[in-house]
């Protein structure tokens, strides 16, 4: 009885893949974009208090992501995978803003985003103060932020140029929104007088259209 050979499926078929190991996709779907920016702190008014926000979306402008937008206006659909903040001080200690303070936190509710938006700068710095996973720390200081996304929406839609979005609007199209407010020891402190943000994300793309999204 002659003998039996055993076949290598590994070795004799270059298509065979064990069940038990995954390689990665490749094409379109499933991009990764990596991006870095810059932004100054917003000016405080006469009452002493600012207030800035970066939002989760693909916005050109107001977006954290904000320096792919070249690439993720390609796609239909976002999500962020990753995200945070690094202020850089433009103060010391020792200075005359040494007692300013920055208070920083993350929402993600449609209405709330909304309403922090259209509210005057006194009420953004009650909003914010009052987030429950806000942090705060002193102006002078260097400080990360690692936002704590959340997925309301399993994919979110691409739209550059949203302007001000209705509360339904904004469910669909922004993941989250990263709110700031600043109280300053002197009134009417400019544009990066007490800082900058640095703004690091990645963002996951879907649905690759030629056609520049608008």
């Amino acid at each position: 009885m002659a003998k039996r050979t055993k076949v290598n499926k590994r070795r004799k078929n270059p298509l065979y893949r064990s069940a038990g190991r995954s390689r990665p996709k490749i094409g379109f779907n499933g991009q990764l974009l990596s991006s870095t920016a810059y932004a100054n702190q917003s000016a405080t008014d006469a009452s002493k208090q600012g207030a800035d926000w970066f939002a989760l979306d693909s916005s050109s402008g107001e977006s954290i992501g904000r320096a792919g937008v070249d690439v993720y206006k390609h796609y239909e659909d976002f999500k962020f995978r990753s995200a945070q903040l690094e202020f850089q001080p433009s103060i010391g200690p020792a200075g005359t803003e040494s007692g300013s303070k920055v208070y920083v936190a993350y929402i993600d509710n449609p209405e709330l985003i909304v309403a922090f938006k259209a509210a005057a700068v006194a009420a953004k710095l009650i909003i914010v103060k009052n987030v429950r996973n806000v942090k705060s720390f002193n102006a002078w200081e260097r400080f990360t932020y690692r936002v704590p996304i959340s997925y309301r929406r399993k994919w979110f839609n691409t739209n550059p140029t949203i302007g001000t979005p209705t509360a339904e609007e904004t469910d669909r199209a922004i993941q989250g929104l990263v709110v700031i407010a600043y109280e300053s020891v002197s009134a009417s402190i400019g544009s990066g007088g007490l800082g900058i943000w640095r703004l690091l994300s990645v963002m996951e793309l879907r649905n690759f259209n030629a056609t520049v999204l608008t």
